[in-house]
């Protein structure tokens, strides 16, 4: 169970597998990554970084 955005991210599919592994339903494992995901965007614009996937791994 892996949607595109969690492919994309490392940290965010590893997220995901936790969330799954921990016995909770897919959907919460899909909300759990887009939250993650969400996060880590805000603190890029925030700081006004561009993307680097050595920090967010």
């Amino acid at each position: 169970m892996h949607g595109p955005p969690c492919n994309f991210d490392r940290s965010a599919s590893g997220k995901v597998r936790i969330v799954v592994a921990g016995g909770k339903p897919k959907l919460v494992a899909l909300v759990a990554c887009a939250r993650k995901l969400l996060t880590i965007l805000n603190a890029i614009l925030r700081c006004k970084q561009p993307w680097t996937e050595a920090k967010h791994v």
